[in-house]
């Protein structure tokens, strides 16, 4: 394919949601593969709803995936791109003005309802038209009456009737112009060669269809992506995920595991799991998506970001700790973070892991109270005396120490084990406790061990 143009075309009446990521990398992954345009038009011709934080989060989403566009559009900004092709519309004889209120229209639609008839407007004003007077909305001429065939590179060939259809509305009363219409002027303007979008628009391309056929413009390449659906087969919301793409960057999550784990949802190469975006590019094709709906399955995203974030040294995962949940933490040493890599499937998970190294005071945990029961006092405290007495503070040394204790009061390990992690790290689990201690030094072991003998004693 040469010359290949794709766009991503967002409303910014909200926050940017999982399923509108998927298209716009899609869109990305299409004109990248040919070394063709990626644009980002931004349609917020809605003037009530169209907020600018919501332009910044998608902005800010798309560049943390690295999803970079070579154009940005804003439709605000086009109007007179859309007077001139109504312009031309009028000059055809393809527009007429609809002078039919409000009341009437309604009366219309209640009486084709209660005879079960398609709910469209009966051309009144094109095959009886008043004198002018009031105000007045644009309908497109619906004169087609073969079949509108769409060769989908998705679904395979779609057919719709055009006797279904209205006389679509392209600009309203008061001067605005309306998504069917603005879309296509701008398809056509910026010479969009691909149309992929989800497949709840299949209906509205049809009627797009319509408009280009009017202005005499070849058809663009179509491909309606199928819904992201949750767990329980229903349409993916709030309750299946996080509302904005966003969130899932403050919860921990990589962009790579986000890229890859989108991209799978309704589309594979084989067997394969594991993507990079790079891998995507050459290997993400629009015929090889499932025309089945697809699923989001949270347990998948989780293992893809644990992955990804086993692959992160040290010093990359303390930097994307400050940059993604805006926590500075410090001289982390490196063992540490690889101890509790293995351990965690998003950055919270880790940095959680990391707070007994990173505070001085720590707070046990309602779960590991427990661990501290009185009968453990006393071999706790014989403990702090054997690691007094050694010079040394090292993992030998610990199991020695610790072998000493259970021995002389004829406990198991994991009896001492366990109210030793419960005082120097505050939780039930971690890593190996002879590591821990080791890494988190012989002076503020000792300090949290006393401080929980006083805790059991309570």
């Amino acid at each position: 394919m040469n010359n290949v143009i794709t766009r991503f075309a967002p409303s910014p009446t909200g926050n940017l949601h999982i399923g509108g990521v998927r298209t716009a990398l899609y869109n990305y992954l299409i004109a990248k593969k040919y070394h063709g345009k990626f644009l980002l038009r931004i349609e917020d011709t809605d003037r009530e709803r169209s907020k600018e934080e919501y332009v910044q989060d998608i902005l800010q989403s798309l560049q943390w995936l690295n999803i970079t566009w070579d154009q940005l559009v804003f439709q605000s900004q086009r109007s007179d791109l859309y007077i001139n092709h109504l312009k031309i519309l009028e000059e055809k004889g393809s527009v007429y003005k609809c002078f039919c209120e409000k009341d009437r229209l309604e009366a219309l639609r209640k009486d084709q309802m209660e005879k079960k008839l398609p709910i469209k407007y009966d051309k009144k004003c094109l095959l009886n038209p008043a004198p002018n007077h009031g105000s007045f909305v644009y309908r497109l001429k619906n004169e087609r009456h073969e079949k509108i065939i769409i060769k989908d590179n998705v679904l395979g060939e779609v057919t719709f009737d055009p006797k279904e259809f209205d006389d679509l509305i392209i600009r309203r009363s008061d001067g605005t112009f309306t998504y069917n219409y603005v879309v296509v002027i701008d398809d056509i303007d910026l010479k969009i060669t691909h149309v992929i979008r989800g497949v709840d628009h299949l209906n509205n391309t049809a009627k797009q269809i319509l408009l280009y056929e009017a202005l005499g413009k070849s058809l663009p390449e179509f491909a309606h992506i199928p819904l992201i659906m949750g767990s329980d087969g229903k349409r993916l919301s709030k309750r299946h995920g996080a509302a904005s793409l966003l969130e899932y960057k403050t919860a921990g999550f990589l962009p790579e595991a986000l890229n890859n784990f989108l991209a799978r949802i309704g589309w594979g190469y084989k067997d394969e799991e594991i993507f990079t975006l790079d891998e995507l590019l050459q290997k993400f094709e629009l015929n090889s998506i499932n025309p089945s709906h697809g699923i989001f399955n949270y347990e998948k995203l989780l293992w893809l970001n644990g992955h990804y974030l086993s692959k992160k040294n040290p010093a990359e995962i303390i930097s994307l700790i400050k940059e993604q949940l805006g926590v500075a933490i410090g001289d982390v040493p490196a063992s540490l973070i690889e101890l509790i890599k293995p351990r965690s499937k998003t950055l919270q998970e880790l940095y959680d892991q990391l707070l007994f190294y990173v505070n001085d005071e720590i707070t046990i945990q309602d779960d590991a109270k427990k661990m501290i029961p009185p009968e453990m006092i006393k071999p706790a405290q014989d403990l702090i005396e054997e690691f007094k007495a050694n010079s040394e503070w090292n993992k030998q040394m610990l199991e020695q120490s610790f072998q000493k204790v259970i021995t002389k009061h004829s406990l198991k390990l994991v009896q001492l084990a366990q109210f030793v992690r419960a005082a120097v790290t505050g939780k039930k689990a971690s890593p190996g406790i002879f590591e821990i201690i080791e890494i988190l030094g012989k002076d503020r072991t000792i300090r949290r061990i006393e401080s929980a003998t006083h805790f059991g004693m309570e």
